[in-house]
């Protein structure tokens, strides 16, 4: 298993309350039209966290798309290494697109542009599980 990240949570005095590391998704060349994407839902005490490596590439993109397909908003992130070396980064949903109305009661999917692989979690309360990312085409 390729592993990324794990994901942490805090309770408000810093006291880790639970932890997860789950397996990546397939790799996708940063310079092909694949995309890859992960359902999210952020309903009740739900939340998706993803994480993603890029490598040689300066700018990674997401896509936030609602049921229908339609995209509803958009971000980048920008290595801080320019178009040099590999980073990495892994977020909650809620916090990658926290300035969108109603993110924290959404469900749909994210796209990812230009990242080589991600991996998806769903955090319930104190749980956590793995969820899939899949290779897409891209548009």
């Amino acid at each position: 298993m390729n592993v990324l990240e794990s994901f942490r949570l805090y309770d408000t005095a810093q006291n880790l309350l639970g932890e997860t590391v789950v397996g990546a998704s397939p790799r996708v060349s940063p310079s092909s039209d694949k995309e890859l994407m992960l359902f999210v839902n952020t309903t009740g005490n739900q939340n998706t966290g993803i994480a993603f490596v890029s490598q040689g590439v300066g700018e990674v993109r997401f896509k936030l798309m609602d049921k229908a397909g339609n995209a509803i908003a958009r971000k980048s992130m920008n290595s801080p290494f320019g178009a040099q070396g590999s980073w990495h980064r892994a977020m909650f949903i809620t916090e990658l697109f926290g300035d969108y109305p109603g993110i924290t009661e959404f469900e749909g999917s994210v796209i990812i542009s230009r990242a080589v692989t991600a991996m998806g979690l769903r955090a319930t309360d104190l749980n956590f599980r793995s969820i899939p990312v899949y290779v897409v085409d891209g548009n």
